[in-house]
């Protein structure tokens, strides 16, 4: 119906494929692709689509249910890109968490991890969407003690008030997170730990917001992003009321990210004298190498800058280097190569 309805309005277009395009023309995924992020890291979607019912998103309806790719094509997929000289592989999905449930697979992320890791290769890997609900001490250890799995955490909390929390149908017991993050640095202090909030949700008062601006004040995530509320056409969020102005929800994401600056700024610092792998990327304007930490998620976080030093001509992208941090700014970390 969709389809027609497009094609009527745009007789110019050719043809109209859904999310998952290649059913179009092949029976299974290929696995060769062309690496338009990146020579140096690529993500491997290790699943498509969505069990969970977050009220305010949409993304079960664009994406379907949870449907997880099988283990050997995403060891094919993974070997591949190690071939082309990718040096780490981030796993992605709408909820990496919940890998392999739809088939009745218990831990199947780990099991996921640990066969990637013996891949015998020189490379990291990053998880990026680990849903709060599903991350448990054991998972935090077998990641944080796999030597080819960064100590980075990606965990969207989304908000921590316990009633904004219910009415999104996210886990509402904020409590959980901050024994979760304890757990985490008491094992790696130097694990670094990213999530997202939503500001001016249906129901958030001041009361409300300042709940979660002192949560986040206490707990003091590595990186953090700020999104203010839409309400998604068909989403249970958005009959919610009372609403939250749109100047509001912008008042309350400038404050968010005032205090995230200086958090930032604050555990950037402690890693100043801390040694850090950094996967080399290219050189800025001025000539200077630059590259990613382990404690960095390309594109989203900062960088780390390579100060000059007398193996720089020896210095190439896609290296992974060892680095001593010498310098912290508010997103980005200066270093000089060990």
């Amino acid at each position: 119906m969709v389809k027609k309805l497009l094609k009527k309005f745009l007789p110019e277009v050719d043809e109209f494929l859904g999310i998952e395009p290649f059913k179009e023309f092949v029976k299974k995924e290929p696995l060769e692709r062309i690496l338009t992020e990146s020579p140096f890291y690529a993500y491997l979607k290790i699943s498509e689509g969505c069990n969970y019912r977050c009220s305010y998103c949409t993304i079960p309806k664009i994406r379907g249910p949870l449907r997880s790719r099988p283990k050997e094509e995403l060891f094919k997929e993974a070997e591949t890109l190690l071939k082309k000289g990718i040096k780490e592989i981030i796993l992605v999905a709408q909820d990496i968490t919940s890998y392999g449930k739809d088939k009745g697979e218990k831990e199947g992320l780990l099991k996921l991890i640990s066969k990637l890791s013996e891949l015998p290769y020189k490379f990291r890997i990053r998880l990026l969407y680990l849903h709060p609900g599903n991350i448990e001490e054991k998972f935090i250890k077998e990641v944080l003690f796999n030597p080819k799995v960064v100590p980075y955490f990606d965990i969207p909390i989304q908000h921590a008030h316990p009633e904004i929390l219910k009415k999104m149908r996210r886990p509402s017991n904020s409590e959980k997170i901050k024994e979760l993050i304890a757990y985490i640095r008491e094992i790696n202090p130097f694990s670094a730990i990213r999530t997202t909030v939503m500001v001016g949700f249906p129901g958030e008062g001041e009361r409300e917001f300042l709940y979660l601006y002192d949560f986040i004040k206490e707990v003091e995530f590595d990186h953090l992003g700020v999104f203010i509320f839409y309400p998604e056409e068909g989403t249970y969020a958005e009959k919610l009321f009372p609403k939250v102005s749109y100047k509001e929800r912008l008042k309350r994401k400038r404050e968010i990210m005032k205090l995230q600056r200086e958090i930032s700024k604050k555990r950037l610092k402690m890693r100043i004298k801390s040694e850090e792998e950094v996967l080399i990327l290219g050189e800025d304007l001025r000539g200077r190498p630059f590259g990613i930490a382990k404690i960095q998620a390309p594109e989203i976080d900062g960088i780390t800058y390579l100060l000059s030093n007398r193996d720089k001509k020896s210095l190439f992208p896609g290296d992974l280097v060892k680095v001593k941090i010498k310098k912290a700014s508010f997103y980005d970390l200066w270093g000089e190569v060990i």
